[in-house]
């Protein structure tokens, strides 16, 4: 069963790499700010000094990585970033915003890497991991949009390495999680304005909380 702190929001943003998620986690943090709702912004892989550390290994290795070992290190800089991070602002009624989480990992570990999804559940119960997020919002974009961007950015790190046909595979598991989730997991068009996009975020979130 998800574990929730119902007197704080946990909200995550998902989506294949260049889906837009910075922009979207920055207008909501202004939103934020302007209604003087406490708040803290964090990440995956990282969010925490340790996690951190993870992050660099994951993302920046020159070395070539187990695939389990990778799907470990995630699993253990999430336990981290859990304990020390997003629970201790949860419990002091703050608000978490965080840039990836446990769909990321299904995601990206379970068809990059073709790990059992069953696995990666197991691993995470394991860990004692039972934290899910109240929203999170999935801001879905074709392939070749997302593609276009790392190209332009010039900047692609080990796990932005794959195919196209590898990253639709990837986004239609982000939309199969979204059906087999519809109570927790928003789907948004990424192809719309940055302001609709905000717009419609900031109306789901009214919805959760009921005003």
């Amino acid at each position: 069963m998800p574990f929730f702190i119902m007197n704080s929001l946990f909200i995550t943003f998902e989506g294949i790499d260049r889906a837009g998620k910075t922009t979207q986690i920055q207008l909501l943090s202004k939103f934020l700010d302007e209604n003087k709702i406490d708040h803290i912004i964090t990440r995956e892989p990282g969010g925490n000094p340790v996690s951190e550390k993870i992050r660099e290994i994951l993302l920046n290795s020159k070395e070539e990585i187990d695939i389990y070992t990778e799907l470990f290190l995630y699993i253990a800089g999430r336990k981290q970033h859990v304990e020390k991070t997003i629970l201790p602002a949860l419990k002091k009624n703050q608000w978490v915003i965080c840039d990836r989480y446990i769909d990321s990992t299904t995601v990206y570990q379970g068809v990059f890497r073709n790990i059992q999804i069953n696995t990666i559940e197991r691993l995470h119960e394991a860990a004692n991991i039972y934290l899910y997020p109240h929203i999170t919002f999935y801001i879905d974009i074709p392939v070749n949009i997302s593609e276009g961007r790392i190209i332009k950015s010039g900047n692609r790190n080990r796990m932005e390495m794959f195919n196209n046909i590898e990253a639709e595979k990837m986004r239609q598991m982000f939309i199969h999680l979204t059906e087999k989730n519809p109570q927790r997991i928003t789907l948004i068009d990424g192809i719309q304005s940055i302001q609709t996009i905000h717009q419609k975020i900031i109306t789901e979130i009214k919805k959760k909380m009921k005003l």
